[in-house]
């Protein structure tokens, strides 16, 4: 199964949130995008900084067109910001719109060409269209920027595989198991 990485950790592609897989009670979605709002607003262009893993969580589960419209102001205020490309593409993709998300890494990777996980996260959304080439080029972009991407490793295995390519399947594979121990 493969996963897209966010500030707030990885969630599972297939992940699907429901009433019925929601745990606890509601976040407050009000509370979440004022912290957001302030986060932003907060931030020096071009500065690297996350985002409060609680309000970003509560936010992406209780309202997702409030978490898409709460990113892309994210960007107007810093267009540099490379966790809101990075969490609005995985919940572009979790919306099935992988389309949309390969166009929004293009931008962001234009903007932050030094971000691994820009890379790795279009790879992904690169797969989910089948365009299997340009996600392998995508994943050998990521680790050449972080060789410490262990997910990339296995997911280019995966596509060496496919291709036929035993002997870089089996490094990927190798150099995965080294970093997940």
């Amino acid at each position: 199964m493969l996963r897209f990485f966010t500030v707030f950790g990885c969630r599972e592609r297939e992940q699907k949130v429901g009433a019925a897989g929601k745990t606890g009670a509601r976040p407050c979605l009000v509370d979440a995008l004022a912290v957001l709002d302030r986060e932003v607003r907060g931030r020096v262009p071009g500065e690297s900084g996350k985002l409060t893993t609680e309000p970003g969580t509560a936010l992406e589960s209780s309202d997702k067109a409030a978490a898409e419209a709460a990113y892309r102001r994210a960007l107007e205020r810093d267009p540099g910001y490379a966790n809101a490309f990075i969490n609005l593409g995985a919940l572009l993709c979790e919306a099935e719109r992988c389309g949309e998300a390969v166009v929004l890494y293009d931008e962001a990777i234009r903007r932050c060409p030094d971000h691994a996980l820009l890379y790795f996260n279009r790879a992904i959304a690169l797969e989910d269209q089948g365009r299997l080439s340009d996600a392998l080029a995508s994943y050998e972009s990521g680790l050449r920027l972080d060789p410490g991407l262990a997910d990339a490793y296995f997911n280019a295995a995966r596509l060496y595989e496919q291709r036929g390519d035993g002997k870089q399947a089996l490094r990927h594979f190798g150099a995965y198991r080294r970093l997940r121990g």
